[in-house]
């Protein structure tokens, strides 16, 4: 049931008596109109709105209504409403069609909510109301902190900037060398350096920020210091005769030259921003040191650039200081560097030079016969001009032997085998052995050699010796003794093979030998079962009562002489009547079982299902 507290006062209800023109509205009995009333009510939660910045934020109010409909007018663009028209309660939800994008101003809208119903007057004010947005502030959309950076020249940038706030500029560090333009509708913003002619880095901090201080983006700018000028070349060097160079200077701004010593000038020494050329002069240097200096580029008061100058003195020296020869008769060379005449003499006989005098550079020949001592020999080039003196210590080598292995003594299996000998020498050598079964790669030489020592098979059971010796020209004999193994064979098995009258097959038996080999039983009724090293005996049924015996016998095959090993294995199988084996007793003999002892006795011969005694 609805509750209408307010219904008594006169300004929200209306009350009507109105003439009947409904016969439904007349009572017969009485022969009078029936009064009829009408009640009319209006109201709203709120007479305004808060939305967010953002698209889609929605807000709402309610309406009471009560036989009085309504409605709203005067919708702003951004603004819609869930119905703008209604004859009863609702709650209305109003929807931010579009975002304020505007960081400084909110957005506004006056409504008129008012009753539709002739009879009852009602109208309202609704201020609906959108948020102002974050503000933010954003250059060359990279975002609020970016970096601009100019060369030493003068120059000038521009920079974009998006914002939904105004702003405002401050810079400072700038010290009158950047200058700051904004554009008038705050969309960029000029960067303008001038020339830096100094030694340093600039560098300053511009700031945009809005008038409540709450949004800011930051302009790092740097520009760089006059660029070091490039010489070409980068360095020079003179000869002790002297001469001039002409240099490339180019700078981006003005520029000075010095020279740091007296031997050495420069023309012109000063130029402008761009592309220069200088000569720079050294005297002749008539002594034996090098010289050195330094061209310096200066740029105000800051050397920037020290370009480094050689100049040689007279000189003389060999490219190499120390040459060792091999002990044959040889030929080598050395570099000689001289802006000098010289002369070369060597201190003995045995080395030669050529040529024995020069100017300037050249090519020292110097050639040894063969040493044929064990020791070496060395002689002294040496090479001169005026006070000038070098020497050159010419080494040649003597004989030499080693040999690798260092073990007297190496074994090889019967089978065969190859080992390798080293030997590291200069000297002639040959080689021998006292067997005629050992094969050398190479008997003799007269340079470093590995020698491949070869061992055939041995057939026969007996080990044999080599001595090989290798005898230098100019050193003692080394010997290295060879012992070859001979054949071997050897079966793993017991005393004998023993099997029941019933037959069945050996446990497996393992062969251990170097040489081929046969493996033959003795008789028909046992057969030999073999895979690879190892084989089986199979003893097939013994039908007589009495036992019977056999042998398989392991023998070698091939050996030197017939010389053949061989391993005889015995084999004993059981008659019909001897079907009992005693442990630990393994033949005939007696036994006897004292009291309290025991014994295994293990049946054999028979199956499960028969009786013995």
């Amino acid at each position: 049931m609805r509750n209408f507290p307010h219904i008594i006062l006169p300004t929200l209800v209306l009350l009507a008596v109105t003439s009947c023109e409904n016969v439904n509205d007349f009572d017969p009995d009485g022969n009078q109109f029936q009064p009829s009333v009408s009640v009319n009510y209006l109201e709203l939660s709120s007479t305004s709105v808060a939305l967010s910045a953002n698209q889609g934020s929605t807000a709402s109010l309610s309406i009471t209504s009560l036989n009085t409909p309504w409605q709203y007018s005067g919708l702003p663009e951004w603004l819609s409403i869930d119905a703008t028209t209604g004859n009863s309660d609702h709650t209305s939800v109003f929807t931010a069609t579009s975002a304020n994008t505007s960081a400084d101003n909110a957005r506004t809208a006056i409504l008129a909510f008012s009753s539709m119903a002739p009879e009852y007057e009602f109208s309202r004010s609704i201020t609906a109301t959108q948020e102002t947005s974050e503000p933010y502030i954003n250059i060359n959309n990279e975002g609020a902190n970016v970096n601009v950076a100019f060369q030493a020249p003068a120059a000038s940038q521009t920079l974009t900037v998006s914002a939904n706030t105004t702003w405002t500029v401050n810079s400072e560090g700038a010290d009158g060398w950047l200058t700051i333009a904004p554009s008038a509708d705050q969309s960029r913003i000029v960067l303008t350096t001038t020339t830096n002619t100094t030694n340093m880095e600039r560098n300053t901090t511009i700031t945009l920020s809005n008038t409540a201080s709450t949004s800011s983006a930051t302009i790092n700018v740097t520009q760089a210091k006059a660029s070091t000028p490039v010489p070409s070349p980068d360095s020079l060097h003179f000869d002790n005769k002297g001469g001039a160079y002409r240099i490339s200077i180019n700078s981006e701004v003005a520029w000075t030259a010095s020279s740091s010593a007296s031997w050495l000038t420069i023309t012109p020494d000063k130029g402008d921003a761009g592309k220069t050329d200088i000569t720079v002069s050294a005297v002749a240097n008539a002594s034996t040191s090098s010289l050195k200096a330094f061209v310096y580029i200066t740029i105000g008061t800051t050397r920037v650039l020290s370009i480094p100058v050689s100049q040689d003195g007279l000189f003389l020296y060999s490219g190499r200081s120390k040459i060792t020869l091999s002990d044959d008769a040889v030929t080598d060379t050395t570099a000689i560097f001289a802006n000098i005449a010289w002369t070369a003499v060597s201190s003995d006989s045995w080395l030669t030079i050529s040529p024995a005098s020069g100017t300037n550079n050249g090519t020292l020949r110097l050639t040894a016969p063969e040493n044929t001592s064990k020791e070496g020999r060395t002689a002294t080039v040496t090479l001169s001009s005026g006070a000038i003196k070098r020497t050159v210590s010419v080494t040649q080598e003597g004989k030499y032997f080693s040999l690798k292995p260092t073990t007297a003594t190496i074994n090889h299996a019967a089978a065969g085998g190859t080992h390798s000998v080293t030997l590291a020498t200069n000297d002639s050598w040959t080689a021998s052995h006292t067997s005629t079964w050992m094969q050398l790669s190479q008997s003799s030489g007269s340079s470093a050699a590995t020698v491949v020592m070869t061992t055939p098979s041995n057939t026969s059971i007996v080990a044999r010796r080599d001595t090989t010796t290798f005898t230098p020209a100019l050193f003692s004999p080394v010997r290295i003794i060879t012992i070859q193994a001979g054949r071997y064979l050897t079966v793993d098995v017991g005393d004998s093979l023993r099997f029941s009258a019933r037959g069945g097959t050996s446990p497996v038996i393992k062969v251990s030998s170097d040489a081929s080999y046969t493996i033959t039983p003795s008789v028909s009724w046992l057969s030999v079962s073999r895979s690879g090293d190892t084989f089986t005996v199979t003893a097939t049924q013994n039908t007589s009562e009495t036992g019977r015996k056999a042998e398989v016998v392991v023998s070698t095959t091939g050996l030197y002489g017939n010389r053949n090993i061989s391993v005889t294995i015995p084999v004993v199988q059981r008659g019909k009547k001897d079907g009992v084996n005693i442990t630990p007793f393994t033949d005939e003999r007696l036994w006897d079982i004292e009291v309290g002892g025991n014994a295994t006795i293990s049946v054999t011969g028979f199956g499960a299902e028969k009786r013995w005694d």
